[in-house]
C-alpha cells in the first residue's frame, strides 16, 4: 500500500472531475529511465534489479510498471515506476544502482522529487535572507534534500518556498505537526495534490471511464499489492459536502490566509525597525561630524574677529595720527595704496584665488617695509619655509556627493571657502558639463562614468597644474599623474558594495609617491 499522507485542506474548492480522471490513468511516481547502448530484455532487467535491492540492501522494491520507452541513437531505454515513496527515495539515490543489469553497462536518467516528497510553504517573505533561512531549515529539518523559491511565468522570485524531503516517514511528520518553525516564526505550509489524492477522490460515475486499458506488445503492466492495476484502483467515493461545511472550510481558508499575512507583516515591522535602528546610528555620526566641523568654524570666525579688530584699531589710529606712521608724505602713501588697491582688484578677474591671495601678500609686505633690504631679508626666509613645507603645496577636497545636482550648492560653498587645487566628487550621478564648465572655469575637468545612473567619480585640478591621465578601464575609477617636482600619482574612485572589480584590480596603478582618494 501507498504511505498516507496527511492533506492540509486550505483549499476552497475540490478538485475538478477531469482532473481525478486523468489521476487514475497515470502512475503515482514518474519513472527512472535506464538506458542500454544495446538492446536487452525489460524481464531480465527488472529480475537484476529487484534481486539486487533484497539480496545487497535488504529491502524489497515495489514496482506497478515497467515497459520500454522511446528510443534514440539506437539506444535502449527501459521506463521503471514504483509504487510507493520508499521504492523512489531508494532508486533515486545512485549508490543503490548494481553496476551493471542484464550484463550489460547502463547508465540512469532519475526524475525530479515527486509531490508525494514535498511541501510548499506559501509565504516567505522576499526580504528575507535566503542563505539564512535555508541553512537554519536544513539544520533544523534534517531530511530536507532542497529549498527551492518558487518562480512565477515571467521567471520573477515568488513567496512560494518548495521544500524536498528524502524520506515520506519526515515529511509525514511534519505534515502532523501542522507548521515549520524557522528564525522564531511559524510558517504553514500547503501539501500539493498528488495523483493518489485525485484518485481518492473521483466520483463514481467516473469509475468505469477508466477500468479498461489497453496493453500493446512494447508494454507490460505490473500490479500493486491487492492485485489490481494501479491504473485502475479507486478507493472511495466522492461526497459533496453540505452548506456548513463548506463554509467552514471557507472560514479556515480566510484565517489561514490572514495568518500568513499577519506573519509577512510581523516579518517586515522587524526589517523596519532594524533600518529605523541602522539609520538613526549613521544619523548620529554625521550629526557629531558636523558638530565637530561647527566648533573648527566658530574657531575660524572667533580668529577672524580678531584680526579685524586689530586691523580696524590700526585703521583708526592711522586715520587719527597719519603723521606719526607715513611721515610727512602721508598723502602720497595713501594715493599710492588706493592706487595699488584699484590694480589689484583690475587683476582679480584674471588670476586664480590662490594667485590673486599670493599678491595681495606681496604688495602687503611691499608697502608695510621700511626698506628694499628688510623686504629681501623677510622674502628670503619666507622663501626657505616655503621649501621646507613644499609637501604641503597640494590642497586636496575628497566629497562623496551622493548626486551631484542635489549637493551643487555645498560644492560651490566648499570651492569658494577653501580654494583647493584638485577637488575629487564620488557618486556624482547625471552631470551637466557645460554647467560644470562655466562655474569652475579655473579647474579642468575629468570623469570617469560609474556602472549605473547614479555611480561616477568627476575630478576638477587647477589649469595650471601639468597632468597625464593613465588607461584605466574600471568604472568609477580615475587614474591621473600630477607632475610637480616629484610626479604623484593620484587614484579617485568610488567603491559601492556593488561593485564589480575587486580591490586587487586597481594594485597595478599604486605608484611610491601616490594618493587614493576613495
Amino acid at each position: 500500500m501507498n504511505q498516507p499522507i496527511t492533506l492540509v485542506t486550505d483549499i476552497s474548492q475540490q478538485p475538478t472531475a477531469a482532473a481525478c480522471r486523468f489521476a487514475t490513468t497515470r502512475f503515482p511516481f514518474s519513472p527512472f529511465t535506464v538506458i542500454f547502448s544495446q538492446d536487452v530484455r525489460e524481464k531480465s532487467v527488472i529480475d537484476d534489479l529487484t534481486k539486487h535491492a533484497s539480496e545487497t540492501l535488504n529491502f524489497n522494491v515495489r514496482l506497478v510498471a515497467y515497459r520500454r520507452g522511446r528510443s534514440e541513437n539506437n539506444e535502449c531505454r527501459i521506463l521503471i515506476f514504483v509504487e510507493n515513496s520508499e521504492s523512489f527515495m531508494l532508486l533515486f539515490n545512485q549508490e543503490n544502482w548494481p553496476s551493471s543489469l542484464a550484463d550489460s553497462k547502463f547508465s540512469i536518467k532519475k526524475p525530479s522529487i515527486p509531490p508525494q516528497l514535498a511541501l510548499v510553504i506559501p509565504a516567505v517573505s522576499l526580504q528575507v535572507d535566503w542563505d539564512e533561512f535555508s541553512h537554519e531549515l536544513v539544520d533544523r529539518y534534517p531530511d530536507v534534500v532542497c529549498v527551492i523559491r518558487l518562480k512565477n511565468k515571467a521567471q520573477q522570485l515568488i513567496r512560494a518556498v518548495k521544500l524536498e524531503f528524502k524520506l515520506a516517514k519526515a515529511r509525514n511528520d511534519v505534515l502532523e505537526t501542522g507548521e515549520i518553525t524557522v528564525s522564531h516564526l511559524k510558517y504553514k505550509y500547503r501539501a500539493t495534490l498528488t495523483r493518489n489524492l485525485l484518485a481518492n477522490g473521483l466520483p463514481t460515475s467516473l469509475v468505469n471511464a477508466g477500468r479498461d486499458s489497453v496493453q500493446s506488445n512494447n508494454i507490460q503492466s505490473r500490479t500493486t499489492t491487492s492485485g489490481l492495476s494501479y491504473a485502475n484502483v479507486v478507493k472511495s467515493t466522492f461526497s459533496n459536502s453540505n452548506s456548513e461545511e463548506l463554509i467552514l472550510r471557507k472560514l479556515d481558508s480566510i484565517l489561514t490566509k490572514v495568518e500568513e499575512e499577519s506573519s509577512a507583516t510581523r516579518q517586515s515591522l522587524i526589517e523596519f525597525k532594524q533600518e529605523i535602528r541602522s539609520s538613526y546610528e549613521a544619523t548620529q555620526q554625521q550629526v557629531e561630524v558636523l558638530e565637530e566641523k561647527v566648533k573648527k568654524m566658530e574657531k575660524k570666525f572667533e580668529d577672524l574677529f580678531l584680526r579685524t579688530c586689530t586691523i580696524i584699531q590700526n585703521i583708526c589710529t592711522t586715520l587719527l595720527d597719519p603723521q606719526s606712521s607715513q611721515g610727512q608724505n602721508w598723502k602720497s602713501y595713501w594715493q599710492e595704496q588706493i592706487k595699488s588697491l584699484v590694480e589689484l582688484h583690475q587683476t582679480r578677474n584674471t588670476l586664480v584665488p590662490k594667485d590673486f591671495s599670493l599678491l595681495t601678500e606681496v604688495i602687503t609686505e611691499w608697502h608695510a617695509a621700511s626698506s628694499f633690504n628688510e623686504l629681501l631679508i623677510q622674502w628670503k626666509r619666507h622663501h626657505k619655509s616655503f621649501q621646507q613645507q613644499s609637501s604641503n603645496y597640494i590642497h586636496l577636497l575628497c566629497f562623496n556627493v551622493r548626486g551631484l545636482e542635489l549637493r551643487w550648492g555645498e560644492v560651490c560653498l566648499l570651492v569658494e571657502k577653501h580654494h583647493s587645487d584638485i577637488l575629487v566628487l564620488g557618486e556624482v550621478g547625471h552631470i551637466d558639463f557645460s554647467l560644470v564648465g562655466a562655474a569652475f572655469s579655473n579647474y579642468g575637468v575629468y570623469y570617469q562614468a560609474g556602472e549605473n545612473s547614479h555611480g561616477g567619480v568627476l575630478v576638477l585640478i587647477r589649469k595650471d597644474m601639468t597632468v597625464t591621465r593613465i588607461s584605466c578601464a574600471l568604472p568609477n575609477v580615475y587614474v591621473i599623474d600630477i607632475h610637480l617636482r616629484e610626479p604623484i600619482r593620484i587614484i579617485a574612485l568610488y567603491a559601492p558594495a556593488s561593485k564589480s572589480w575587486n580591490w586587487t584590480d586597481i594594485t597595478s596603478f599604486i605608484t611610491e609617491y601616490g594618493l587614493k582618494c576613495p
